[in-house]
């Protein structure tokens, strides 16, 4: 029989455990016992790229904006 712990103890476990474990260990935890999201890594990734690099052209646009504004006042 499986014990049941509360979100509590789970969260600090988890808090313990990520001060000792690098950002790799971490990853190859959660594909190991996550297959749907191995099976889906690629795809995640790629839309995770995309949104990062449609907000960095945002952040660009702003800023070309405000700066065009400035030298035509």
């Amino acid at each position: 029989m499986i014990q049941s712990i509360d979100c509590e103890e789970y969260n600090n476990l988890m808090n313990e455990s990520l001060k000792h474990e690098t950002y790799s260990d971490f990853v190859d935890h959660f594909i190991k016992f996550r297959p749907e999201f191995r099976e889906q890594f690629a795809h995640l990734h790629q839309i995770n790229e995309r949104h990062n690099a449609v907000e960095k052209l945002g952040e660009f646009n702003q800023r070309y904006t405000k700066t065009k504004r400035s030298t035509l006042l």
